[in-house]
């Protein structure tokens, strides 16, 4: 399966995964993150039934506190 991740294209995934399981291959699992599939935004609570198809196009951007 061919999918881009934040505009770099990878063929790392063979098997069928969700969004919370890519977070968690990515190690952000527990970042606050914003996660848009094929230019739609998911809210946290699809993350889980929500799959990543060949040819998606994710991108994943982490919330950081600061001043």
């Amino acid at each position: 399966m061919i999918i881009t991740i934040n505009g770099k294209s990878t063929d790392k995934y063979s098997e069928e995964l969700s969004v919370e399981e890519l977070l968690e291959k990515l190690s952000l699992a527990n970042s606050l993150t914003i996660v848009e599939l094929n230019k739609i935004a998911l809210k946290k609570k699809d993350h889980q039934k929500t799959l990543i198809k060949d040819r998606d196009i994710i991108e994943i951007v982490q919330i950081a506190a600061g001043g």
